[in-house]
């Protein structure tokens, strides 16, 4: 499970998520140990803007580094392009 929490201002909005779940965090890539130490961090920030009835931005993901008592560093990797639009077509709320 995933969980998106973060702000909407004069057309711009940035959330951060967090990932939950064992099994969930396993299909991610995570050994049964590390899964149990990522439970609830942080693994990314989106950050968009609205044009027209999208909003396009980026995700900005994060990288994690274990050894066999937990998390060791954490760095951010390259950032990739996202954007969303309504499903019906319709113009995207005002953020």
């Amino acid at each position: 499970q995933q969980t998106y929490r973060g702000l909407a201002y004069f057309g711009r909005v940035r959330l951060s998520r967090r990932d939950f779940g064992a099994s969930h965090l396993q299909a991610l890539g995570f050994s049964q140990a590390q899964a149990a130490w990522m439970e609830g961090y942080m693994t990314g920030t989106l950050v968009f803007r609205r044009l027209d009835a999208r909003l396009y931005g980026t995700f900005l993901g994060r990288r994690f580094s274990f050894d066999n008592q937990g998390i060791t560093s954490i760095a951010s990797v390259a950032a990739v392009p996202r954007f969303w639009q309504a499903a019906a077509q319709q113009e995207a709320p005002r953020v």
